[in-house]
């Protein structure tokens, strides 16, 4: 297992949350979508993107290739 160093760690935690915190605000100032569905939507169409490419980014540094299985 392959370890990271900690300014990596900290993008990997901390621009997802600023992706989504300004798309929120920036969205949220310029629509008239409720504030629960507006979160809900950005999250869906945003976070699973960067999520699945986390993912996909420790398989490849993992194990040389690109996978989303349970079991390498």
């Amino acid at each position: 297992m392959k370890t990271i160093n900690k300014t990596e760690l900290l993008l990997l935690i901390f621009t997802p949350t600023f992706v989504l915190s300004v798309l929120y605000f920036v969205l949220g100032y310029f629509t008239k979508i409720p504030n629960l569905l507006l979160f809900c939507i950005i999250g869906t169409f945003t976070m699973v993107p960067i999520e699945l490419g986390v993912i996909l980014y420790a398989s490849k540094r993992e194990t040389g290739k690109y996978s989303v299985s349970l079991y390498v």
